[in-house]
């Protein structure tokens, strides 16, 4: 038997050589944190052989070629720079760790080098100061265009063939401004809101849209120019950081063909002019209309000035004439439209006054807008065919103040003049009143209309009055005159005096007709069986016409001897216009009643008559340099006083004649002879 060959299997201390030779290769593996094992990274091994993908448009995902690039938490170690800018750390290695992808960047958290910046973060970065922790997600700006690339692990440049990149423009056309809106921008923050301060050292801020073709959808790719200059502190697509500054302009990239711009401060004054640049092309300027003042400014600076006008003219109108109505102060409107002879309210003097107005407001407003808003100070001419509708109001108010001369006024109507005045004569509803007030209300509403609905950074001129409306006007100017001298004057009256006993009225006024009913509140009083007596008036232009009636009425009501508060009276013409007027009956006193008082001594005396009223008072005239006696009522009834007449500071040196006069409230007085004896 053959020897067994040792050559046949390896010697125990082969076999342990050649496990160390196998685990040689497993010696480069470490474990990570967790436990599982990774490939050690070595940085020069790193390799690069090129790009992949050497263009795409913000936020795609671009290949660089090579060997051994780190995996896992390692990546981070690979930083990459377009043209010496920093754009941070590959996003994904392959699987074979032979390529390393990158996002180009977008806008988000980047800064533009060499301008100022949202935030002290974004400055830091954009100096590259990467030993700052926060700067650790911030990018430096990269232009759209052709850019070098160069890649560092852990500090160190990978050297490869001259690589670069090309970021593309997302749009294939040139920057064009085709609009701005609004046409015409107003300051966007009010008196009274934060940012006052702010508004007084940078200027108002202003909003504008634009419109056009080739801006980037990606809003750091446009930079914004106004008046020629580029403006850095822009502020794109939403950075909060920008949001709570108003150093800043708050800019949207909306799509391709609009951009938003927020908080743009400029001197309106300067005109600016805007353009967009995207990748070195930049679009023509467009011209910008930046108003000093708001919206509503001009609307409220034409009703203010219109309003001042109109209190100074009430203002003299007021220091001209009385301002009392049957004892009642009325209004400063009333003042400007009343008509004194009838104290009725005027339908042409309101025409007049309101197409005046209208035609102040409308040039106070154009005014303003041009200078304020448009920055254009010139002298503006009247719109077509306002001067002509003013002429036929002027003309129309002159004429009926004509007729009313010469023909006599409308009837007064009621006590107090009102709004019915407009549309009636004397209480009587006319129609060619009503269609003269009623035009005059629309044409001034249509016209004040339509200057507020013209845009104040844009208008030019103030609506055209058309030739129709002014021809419609003057056939309703021509139908109310020719209502005044078909109508009759109506009556007025101005003065009514009533006594107590069988109630003696006395009315006076103007064309009060022979024929007219004469009603005391609701109950229409029956001259025939009254004594009347009527003075004709030689002034009216009309027969039957009287300026005084006198009634002496036998049958007198309780409710008017009673009465606390004056009654109405009423004068209705055949035509049924009408007057109306307010009398107190006046308490009387027996006729041929003496009175006598002693000097410096107290006296009582009796008073009868009829009509008095309890609250009555008593008063004493006396001629000049006397101390007047003085009169204290004891006892009232409806037929006699009693009254103590204290003349203890009264000295005389003969008897002297005076005046005890007995004054109901609210309802008139009646008046007696008193003589102080020595």
């Amino acid at each position: 038997m053959a020897p067994r060959s040792t050559s046949a299997r390896p010697s125990f201390g082969a076999q342990v050589l050649f496990g160390l030779i196998l685990l040689l290769p497993m010696t480069s593996l470490a474990k990570t944190p967790n436990g599982t094992k990774k490939a050690t990274f070595d940085p020069s091994a790193v390799t690069i052989t090129g790009v992949a993908s050497p263009q795409g448009y913000r936020g795609d995902s671009l290949e660089i070629k090579g060997s051994k690039f780190p995996a896992g938490e390692d990546l981070n170690k690979i930083h990459i720079y377009l043209d010496s800018k920093k754009i941070g750390a590959p996003s994904a290695v392959s699987k074979n760790r032979d390529s390393v992808f990158y996002q180009i960047p977008d806008c988000q958290g980047v800064c533009r080098d060499g301008s100022k910046t949202c935030t002290e973060t974004c400055e830091s970065c954009a100096s590259r100061t990467e030993s700052i922790p926060e700067c650790q997600d911030c990018r430096a700006f990269v232009e759209v265009g052709r850019h070098r690339l160069r890649v560092e692990v852990e500090g160190n440049p990978v050297p490869f063939p001259l690589g670069t990149i090309t970021i593309l423009k997302d749009s294939e056309d040139k920057p064009e401004i085709t609009a701005i809106y609004p046409a015409t921008s107003y300051p966007q923050v009010k008196s009274g809101e934060n940012g006052d301060a702010d508004d007084q050292q940078l200027g108002p801020p202003y909003e504008l849209y634009i419109q056009g073709k080739g801006f980037s959808a990606y809003g750091c790719d446009n930079e914004l120019i106004v008046g020629g200059a580029k403006v850095g502190n822009v502020c794109w697509d939403g950075d909060e950081a920008c949001q709570a500054s108003s150093n800043f302009i708050q800019a949207r990239a909306i799509s391709s063909r609009e951009l938003a711009l927020k908080n743009l401060r400029r001197d309106p004054e300067a005109l600016p002019s805007v353009a967009i640049e995207v990748a070195g092309e930049r679009s023509k300027p467009h011209a910008v209309a930046l108003a000093r003042v708001g919206r509503e400014y001009p609307a409220r600076v034409a009703a203010g000035v219109l309003a001042g006008l109109v209190v100074i003219t009430i203002w003299i109108a007021f220091g001209l004439r009385r301002n009392k109505i049957a004892g009642k102060r009325y209004s400063i409107f009333t003042a400007l439209v009343l008509d004194p002879e009838s104290d009725t309210y005027s339908l042409s003097r309101f025409q007049f006054y309101v197409w005046t107005a209208v035609a102040i407001f409308g040039y106070i407003y154009l005014a303003t807008s041009k200078s304020l808003v448009q920055n254009q100070l010139n002298f503006i001419d009247v719109p077509e065919g306002l001067p002509a509708i003013v002429f036929i109001s002027a003309a129309t108010s002159f004429i009926a103040q004509s007729i009313q001369s010469n023909k006599g006024p409308k009837g007064a109507g009621e006590v107090q003049p009102s709004w019915a005045d407009f549309l009636s004569t004397g209480g009587v509803v006319a129609p060619e009143r009503f269609q003269f007030f009623m035009w005059t209300i629309l044409g001034a509403l249509a016209f004040v209309a339509l200057v507020l609905l013209r845009e104040p950074g844009t208008v030019q001129d103030l609506p055209r009055v058309p030739d129709g409306f002014l021809a419609l006007m003057g056939v309703s100017s021509a139908g109310y005159l020719g209502g005044k001298l078909a109508r009759k004057p109506g009556p007025i009256i101005d003065e009514i005096l009533a006594k107590y006993g069988s109630l003696q009225l006395t009315i006076r006024g103007r064309n009060l007709h022979n024929d007219a009913t004469i009603r005391i509140g609701d109950m229409n009083l029956d001259l025939r069986e009254a004594t009347v007596t009527r003075v004709p008036d030689d002034q009216s232009s009309e027969s039957g016409m009287n300026k005084a009636i006198e009634i002496t009425l036998k049958t007198v009501l309780d409710a008017w001897q009673n009465a606390t508060a004056p009654l109405l009276l009423t004068v209705i013409n055949p035509d049924a216009q009408k007057a109306v007027w307010p009398f107190v009956v006046s308490p009387s006193i027996t006729p041929g009643l003496n009175l006598t008082v002693k000097h410096k001594t107290k006296t009582p005396v009796m008073v009868t008559g009829a009509g008095f009223r309890q609250g009555a008072t008593a008063h004493i005239t006396v001629p000049p340099n006397i101390d007047a006696p003085k009169g204290a009522v004891q006892s009232i009834t409806a037929t006699q006083v009693s009254i103590d007449i204290d003349a203890t500071q009264t000295a005389v040196t003969q008897d002297v004649d005076a005046t005890l006069t007995l004054e109901n409230p609210d309802t008139g007085a009646a008046s007696v002879p008193l003589k102080i004896t020595v």
